[in-house]
């Protein structure tokens, strides 16, 4: 379901019926039919979607579907939350969105300047409940998230950026209030597209370059 494409054209199916046009509103309950949106579904409710668009005055865009991407409606972001298009998919797209897995709800994004920022969307409100997880200064550019070292500890988190003034790959077991720097200080890959942590291996990172192709590597 979804894509980087208009509204009109977002559509949903549940296979193996037909596929149907998905309808998006507004805050205020208006239709909405031209609109940039990349859909992600949620890793525990399978009812569950997020659609992340274009700011709108002033803004920026979330929408949230509970049924299987029928329907779409903008909801609340919190007044801290920095103005900024969350549209683009891919190579074209300059900040990362990872939905987390084992919690419903649970957003990161990497916000480059904005830095580090979690959202948990709470259906009581209709809207996101959220949090900055670095400091002001901090530059980050990318987010994955992996398997922790502990059972039943946090995701680990990884990040590629300036962390308190080092750039670089940075890792966070106690998610965002400390950061581990585990690259050597000589090898940064040039431009990093993409990060991810490994879901069953803990500590594996791997990283995606736009030139040095697909690395990874484990703690030493």
């Amino acid at each position: 379901v979804g894509g980087n494409i208009p509204a009109k054209f977002l559509v949903y199916s549940d296979f193996p019926a037909a596929w149907a046009l998905s309808s998006v509103m507004d805050e205020k309950g208006c239709r909405l039919m031209e609109e940039r949106i990349k859909v992600l579904s949620d890793r525990v409710d399978p009812n569950l979607f997020f659609g992340f668009s274009e700011e709108r005055y002033g803004r920026a865009c979330i929408f949230v579907s509970s049924d299987c991407g029928k329907s779409f409606t903008q909801v609340s972001l919190p007044k801290e939350f920095p103005t900024v298009d969350l549209s683009g998919i891919d190579s074209e797209m300059p900040y990362e969105i990872r939905v987390q897995s084992g919690k419903s709800g649970v957003i990161w994004l990497s916000l480059l300047e904005h830095g580090l920022w979690r959202l948990e969307f709470d259906a009581q409100i209709m809207g996101f409940r959220g949090t900055r997880h670095t400091e002001e200064g901090d530059f980050c550019n990318r987010i994955g998230l992996g398997m922790p070292f502990v059972r039943h500890a946090p995701d680990i988190l990884f990040t590629s950026g300036t962390i308190h003034g080092e750039y670089g790959f940075f890792r966070s077991e106690d998610e965002g209030e400390t950061w581990i720097h585990i690259d050597d200080g000589k090898n940064f890959y040039g431009d990093i597209r993409t990060i991810c942590g490994d879901p069953r291996i803990p500590g594996r990172v791997y990283i995606g370059t736009g030139t040095r192709g697909l690395l990874y590597g484990d703690p030493a």
